[in-house]
């Protein structure tokens, strides 16, 4: 790529994040091409590349420019939006206060919602930040969620472990004086005691898309789940993803108006909370009912979530 290229691009970006079509309107040559000149770019740190996407392709952008993505909530699904707005109103939420459809969503607003796992006295509470939030203010907004029921004065250090992920260490004896972390708290007060925080990483690294196959039936758990659908007269139209103990499908349940089409979430495997939250919320992205079909244990947590929700039913198989 030709270096008045490059700088070409540098140039576009500092207006605003950039998709391959319109890069390569700029530079007059194709898609292709100018997908090939951006990548150069984030391979090189020189751009970042958004998990959001407009159509079928990410946003590229400036990393002291990332305040320019805001303008792109709107390409988020609706679910999506409503929780990403919400944080963007209260700019730290708690997750144990947040209901389990906010919770996923947050998950999948990588862009906008980072993850916050703070360390206080014996256990971890994981909070979500407004992505443009600085260390400084969610340290003020995290104290003063813990402050009505917990000690504050016992709140370790906050740290940023996107940029520099190294492990939290408790230290057997009182510390002197909060190590520096990340350039961003190197003007945080070295006085004052902040929570201990990873934050987990923003970006990752694209999996390379594996064809799908029929759903293969040859462990106990896929011989019993094939049982499952033949005894019930459930037929398949489309196997999302399937792993050993672990398939995600779309079926065709009869009834006595035809036949439904259900979400389908089939574990061959203790189910979790988690778990429940996420099958629930990928049924109401693709505006479906959910089957949850369980071959183990269902935590008690699941069967509260469970119990709460509409439009969700779990089998035993």
């Amino acid at each position: 790529m030709a270096v008045d290229h490059r700088e070409r691009i540098l140039s576009l970006a500092k207006i605003g994040p950039l998709l391959p079509m319109q890069v390569a309107k700029a530079l007059n040559t194709d898609s292709l091409m100018a997908s090939a000149m951006l990548s150069e770019l984030v391979t090189n740190n020189k751009l970042k590349v958004s998990s959001l996407k407009v159509g079928s392709s990410p946003l590229y952008y400036l990393s002291e420019k990332k305040e320019q993505l805001a303008d792109y909530v709107g390409q988020l699904n609706d679910k999506e939006q409503t929780a990403v707005k919400f944080l963007q109103e209260k700019l730290v939420l708690r997750e144990k206060d947040l209901d389990p459809l906010t919770r996923v969503c947050l998950k999948n607003a990588k862009d906008f919602a980072y993850p916050l796992e703070v360390v206080f006295e014996d256990h971890t509470e994981l909070f979500w930040k407004w992505f443009l939030v600085t260390d400084q203010e969610a340290e003020i907004k995290i104290k003063s969620l813990l402050a009505p029921k917990e000690d504050v004065q016992q709140i370790e250090k906050i740290a940023e472990p996107a940029q520099q992920p190294a492990p939290v260490q408790k230290p057997k004896r009182k510390r002197k004086q909060a190590e520096k972390t990340t350039d961003k708290q190197a003007h945080l007060d070295e006085k004052s005691e902040l929570p201990d925080v990873k934050e987990e990483a923003k970006e990752e690294k694209e999996k390379p898309v594996k064809e799908k196959k029929p759903v293969s039936l040859i462990n106990p758990f896929a011989q019993k789940l094939e049982a499952f659908m033949k005894e019930n007269n459930i037929t398949i139209s489309e196997q999302i993803t399937a792993k050993k103990n672990e398939f995600e499908l779309i079926v065709e349940i009869p009834s006595p108006v035809g036949n439904i089409s259900h979400y389908c979430s089939a574990r061959g495997k203790k189910i979790t909370d988690a778990e429940v939250s996420q099958a629930f919320v990928q049924g109401q992205l693709r505006k479906l009912p959910v089957l949850l079909l369980v071959d183990g244990e269902t935590t008690k947590k699941a069967q509260d979530i469970l119990a709460s929700l509409k439009g969700i039913v779990k089998k035993d198989l």
